[in-house]
């Protein structure tokens, strides 16, 4: 009987084809080891003439070396791979507004699993999946591909654009779920799809998915748009207490606020610092302002923790609001919410409060420095259309021999897997249940150690994602 192989090698060859043959990454372009080299040296070329000083946290002979290192490189990396590494060289600038953004440039067309995590306080969880692997939300992470999950985050950092950590708590989750970035880092073997395990139950689960979507975040509020065939199945989904409002509504809905009547406070969520049509931010400041003059109003929660930026001229109708109300710029009076995500006009709007106002901070420290830089200058590589961006002003608010990394919240609330899942929200817990007396801000019961903060005696409560920081 003759056997024929025939079946054997098209089933092998595809099946290896589908393993390591890389999706299309550069959108509506063919690039070769020529035009990457041109790319990656009008990259080298215009980024010393565009950002206002390169050179503030590398040196030019890395920047010289690791641009050398990856034009030898080139003829033997796929696209993906390139792309990964012309990013890697962009975050060493050190700022978290140049570089290149993996996950909003359209000319970069990285996949993404239906998968979503988050690092909280206790670790990577699944904050939200596919229903197809619904089995796995809310689990802990404890590995990708083939290393620890500390090992991915390491190796991913390289790739962020940041001026602090928090940008790496922020993005690190989200680009772990790309193929294409495990594959180019070496933490997956296949580019057309991602293996994690899960801690579920008690046991370790391992699991394999294919990309569902596009890796694309938009807005100042990092709205995830390139999703919408996915059937999502949240952490939250199984609570029964009521939707935080730090959660609550549309991310990509600029400014809003609530009265929240039994605790006398005003709760402003404020995600993007623009000026939009529907309600000019003048207007909505006004509006603001006569809703707390004209009831019975004792706080103002202002929550930042969505907020990247936008157009530092629009922080200042809310600002001069919030300076005028005698009876909210008081120590104890006005609490800002800060996090992962406060950046660039989130930033100076903080510094501004820090400045004029006696704002009590409260959450996470913001993702840049309070002296930094920004407003960017977009080099357009030639071939690959991909945008590198190139910050050309320093902002110097504060004192230039101020060199915090960040602002320090004064009550630092850590959110946990458990406090997600159950709809807590630690941070505006913390603000409803403080109270500012005779320059004391302090809970009724069960408090602790005290500590010290300039002029100010804090103490806090029993709880250990709660902390009171220095500055």
């Amino acid at each position: 009987m003759k056997i024929s192989y025939l079946p054997i090698f098209l089933f092998t060859t595809y099946t290896f084809l589908m393993l390591f043959t890389p999706l299309k990454v550069v959108a509506q372009i063919e690039m070769t080891t020529k035009k990457w080299r041109e790319d990656l040296r009008h990259m080298s070329e215009e980024l010393p003439k565009r950002h206002i000083n390169l050179f503030h946290s590398m040196t030019q002979n890395a920047f010289e070396r690791a641009v050398g290192k990856l034009d030898e490189r080139i003829p033997e990396l796929q696209d993906h791979q390139i792309i990964v590494e012309f990013s890697r060289i962009a975050a060493m600038i050190g700022d978290g507004h140049s570089g290149i953004r993996l996950y909003d440039d359209p000319n970069i067309a990285f996949s993404s699993c239906p998968i979503r995590f988050y690092l909280y306080q206790d670790g990577l969880f699944v904050q939200r999946a596919d229903r197809a692997f619904s089995e796995v939300v809310g689990a802990r992470v404890t590995k990708i591909g083939n290393v620890s999950v500390d090992e991915a985050i390491n190796l991913v950092r390289e790739l962020i654009s940041r001026d602090n950590e928090m940008y790496v708590k922020l993005f690190a989750p989200f680009l772990l779920t790309s193929p294409e970035i495990l594959h180019a880092l070496g933490i997956n073997e296949n580019i057309n799809q991602a293996t994690y395990v899960f801690e579920v139950e008690g046991e370790d689960l391992t699991v394999s998915m294919e990309p569902k979507g596009n890796l694309r975040l938009t807005g100042h509020a990092h709205y995830d748009s390139g999703m919408d065939a996915v059937d999502w199945v949240d952490a939250r989904d199984a609570s029964d207490k009521a939707t935080p409002l730090w959660l609550k509504g549309d991310v990509r809905k600029s400014y809003w606020f609530e009265y929240l009547e039994e605790k006398r406070t005003v709760y402003f969520r404020f995600n993007e610092i623009l000026n939009k049509k529907e309600e000019s931010i003048f207007t909505f400041a006004d509006r603001l302002s006569d809703f707390i003059a004209d009831n019975d109003v004792n706080l103002l929660v202002v929550d930042l923790r969505w907020n990247d930026g936008g157009d530092n001229q629009f922080t200042r109708p809310i600002l001069r609001s919030i300076i005028q109300s005698r009876k909210i710029d008081k120590r104890g009076k006005l609490f800002v919410i800060i996090g992962r995500r406060t950046f660039s006009a989130a930033q100076t709007f903080v510094n501004e409060l820090e400045m004029y106002t006696n704002v009590l901070f409260v959450g996470e420290p913001t993702a840049e420095k309070v002296n930094n830089y920004g407003d960017t200058y977009k080099i357009k590589l030639p071939n690959s259309r991909i945008t590198v961006k190139a910050s050309f002003i320093r902002f110097q608010q504060m004192d230039q021999r101020d060199t915090r990394q960040w602002t320090t919240p004064h009550l630092r609330t850590a959110l946990t897997s458990e406090d997600y899942r159950n709809n807590s929200d630690p941070a505006m817990q913390a603000v409803l249940v403080m109270r500012f007396v005779s320059n004391k801000l302090t809970k009724p019961q069960n408090t602790n150690d005290n500590f010290q903060f300039g002029q100010y005696h804090y103490r806090t409560v029993k709880r250990s994602n709660w902390s009171i920081c220095k500055a």
